[in-house]
């Protein structure tokens, strides 16, 4: 059995770094901005099968292109209270 290291090297797509998610089962995004109760959830937004996420050096926000092609637009995490969770299908973490 050979063990293969994904290639996590982004490569530029008309201006935008891409990367690989095709790994993943899941992701969900948090906001938290309830000034009165920090720890209260006010926006969750779950992405099934993502395959690819999009970014710019910077940028306040990111795209992630679904099995189906949809593409979602959310912000990057740390911003707005935003915390990131994920499942990858193998159960383990590749970074």
């Amino acid at each position: 059995m050979t063990d293969k290291k994904k290639d996590w090297t982004p490569k530029l797509h008309n201006g935008l770094y891409k990367g690989d998610l095709s790994d993943e089962e899941w992701r969900e995004y948090d906001w938290y901005y309830d000034e009165e109760d920090p720890v209260k959830i006010s926006r969750q937004y779950r992405i099934d099968d993502p395959v690819f996420v999009y970014w710019r050096d910077g940028g306040t926000t990111h795209r992630v292109v679904d099995k189906e092609g949809i593409a979602h637009c959310v912000p990057v995490p740390g911003r707005m209270g935003c915390v990131l969770r994920w499942k990858n299908k193998s159960g383990e973490v590749n970074w």
